[in-house]
């Protein structure tokens, strides 16, 4: 049993892993609570990773050209930590099941009902939404057809082959609906910790 006490120690580590602390006070906090529902087998697990969007003024959050990905996850919500101030969206996210892992692009309703006001040094989150997964081989709208674009710059290069048999799948998200915003916003608190206190916009 020795052998094992490393491993051990790891996960162990891994399972407690704090957050980001603030890097200053203007520093924000963005969140997103995501649960995903799958189609098929390929696209089962949970969101690992988020894709947020930070809007310029008059910005449109269905075709942005730069993201940022969350940096922190815990009990099924995504954080950007140490955010700068602004407005922001979440417009995709990042999944891995038991051998595969996934994309998935959220519809343009969904990205514009996350568009939050973000104050400097608040913790805000976006929302709580359950969204479903569906095959890529159906019709996505114009903002998920650009998101997949942009994290995949490559994709109208890539052969069918390659695009049948990588162990890289991709989703279209919807339908979806909002979830328990109030109890997310609670687990928020308690796993962010006192280094966060006080900076929720409720």
């Amino acid at each position: 049993m020795a052998p094992r006490a490393p491993l051990l120690l790891l996960l162990a580590a891994c399972a407690t892993t704090p957050p980001p602390a603030p890097a200053g006070p203007a520093s924000c906090v963005v969140a997103v609570a995501l649960a995903t529902r799958a189609d098929r087998e390929p696209h089962e697990g949970r969101p690992r990773t988020a894709y947020f969007v930070k809007l310029a003024d008059g910005g449109d959050a269905a075709s942005q050209p730069l993201l940022l990905r969350s940096d922190y996850e815990k009990d099924g919500i995504l954080y950007l930590t140490n955010a700068a101030p602004g407005r922001y969206a979440a417009v995709a996210c990042y999944g891995k099941g038991m051998d595969r892992q996934w994309t998935a692009y959220f519809p343009e309703d969904m990205i514009r009902a996350t568009e939050r006001d973000v104050p400097e040094g608040k913790v805000v989150l976006l929302g709580s939404y359950d969204v479903g997964l569906r095959s890529i081989s159906t019709q996505g709208d114009a903002a998920q057809q650009h998101y997949l674009r942009v994290i995949f710059p490559d994709w109208e290069k890539r052969s069918a082959a390659l695009k049948l048999f990588t162990r890289d799948e991709h989703a279209w998200g919807g339908p979806w609906h909002e979830g328990d915003a109030g109890a997310a916003l609670a687990r928020m608190k308690d796993r962010l910790g006192p280094a966060w206190a006080g900076r929720f916009v409720e």
